[in-house]
């Protein structure tokens, strides 16, 4: 029984990494008072922290000890209804999909 749950939480992690919309850019890293940032999307960013944006809809987060930041974009299995109004994201996810409301064909 253990090796079979092991086996279905191994196919649900590898799904869900299938469609991760996170990735890792290298990054210009900065010394600001002692503090590492990082330098992007013309923003600039403390290690450890996280912009969130709205055009694109994406949060950035600074890893300056490696130099680099992570894009994390909306997902395509992201429900749209979720997410109501607000600019910035997650929330602008549902602004940017090609959805429409579900209508009777009838």
């Amino acid at each position: 029984m253990k090796l079979a749950a092991l086996m279905v939480l191994t196919m649900v992690y590898t799904t869900l990494s299938l469609v991760s919309a996170s990735i890792f850019v290298p990054v210009e890293t900065v010394e600001n008072n002692g503090t590492l940032q990082c330098q992007f999307f013309n923003a600039t960013i403390s290690n450890g922290s996280i912009k969130l944006f709205e055009k694109p809809c994406i949060s950035i987060s600074c890893h300056a000890n490696s130099g680099e930041v992570e894009l994390d974009g909306c997902r395509p299995t992201m429900n749209p209804w979720l997410y109501s109004s607000g600019n910035y994201y997650p929330k602008c996810c549902s602004k940017n999909a090609t959805r429409d409301t579900p209508t009777n064909s009838e």
